[in-house]
Order: C-alpha cells, then structure tokens, then sequence
C-alpha cells in the first residue's frame, strides 16, 4: 500500500509541473482568459519555435485578454476573444519578445449565420534570430507582465 502511494505521489508530482498546451500559468499576473461568447473572433497560433512559449494576447490599450502556454510545434486556439483588435507578446526560453502588429477581429454575428468555431485568422510565432540584430521583438521580463 506505501508503494502505490509513493508512486501515486510521484505520478501527481510529475503531472503538477508539466504544462500541458492550452494551460493558463499567468492568471495571477494578467487574470482569467476574457470571452466573449458566441464572438467568432478566434486566433489560432501554432508555436513554430523550438522551444515552448507562453503568448499573451494584447488590446488596444495594452491590457492582456487572454494568454496561453504552447508546446514547441503546437497550436492553440483562442476562441472567442471580445471583437477587437489585438497584438502579442511571448515569452520562450526565458527570454521576452512582443509583436505590436495589430491584427483586427470582426467575429462572426451568430444572428446572420452560424458560426462555425473556424479561426478567424492564423499565425504562427517563432523567435526570429540573427548574427547581426539578437532577436527581432525583444523586450524586458518587466515588459512583458505590465
């Protein structure tokens, strides 16, 4: 019985620290995930980085909505977004970067047609590195959690 309680804890132990696709680690730092049911506005962003990320979805007025953990060459899809228009910032490996290229979401009016969960638009975020410039987009720890 001790045994399978010690393995039971080291399974729990594993499983804590892990984090899968779609987890929300900063909810102590930007707040729930903001959604706007039946909006349409979805963003889906595959991770074609090396490394795991974290993005955070950012309004006009530089407030996080909405942020998520993303695994090396996964996706995840933002569902819902209030309409808007948004930019990013991710962190990977570490370090922070932040993208202020304003994508716009119309959504979808659900009294017109039915709104079918696609992605409104798709992207897919890497760290771009160079020689000669670093890392195209980096900014501060400080930065990217005000």
């Amino acid at each position: 019985m001790r045994n399978l309680f010690l393995i039971l804890l080291s399974i729990s132990a594993f499983n804590s620290t892990g984090q899968m696709t779609g987890s929300t680690p900063y909810i102590a730092q930007f707040g729930i995930n903001q959604v706007e049911n039946d909006s349409g506005a979805n963003w889906q962003i595959t991770n074609a980085d090396e490394n795991d990320m974290v993005i955070a979805i950012v309004d006009d007025s530089d407030e996080v909505v909405a942020h998520a953990f993303i695994k090396s060459k996964e996706y995840y899809m933002f569902k819902n977004l209030p309409i808007g228009n948004y930019s990013y910032k991710f962190s990977a490996a570490g370090d922070y970067f932040e993208s202020k290229r304003i994508t716009k979401f119309n959504g979808c009016d659900p009294a017109v047609y039915i709104c079918e969960g696609d992605s409104e638009w798709t992207m897919e975020v890497w760290v771009e590195r160079s020689s000669l410039v670093g890392k195209t987009g980096e900014i501060s720890k400080d930065e990217f959690f005000n």
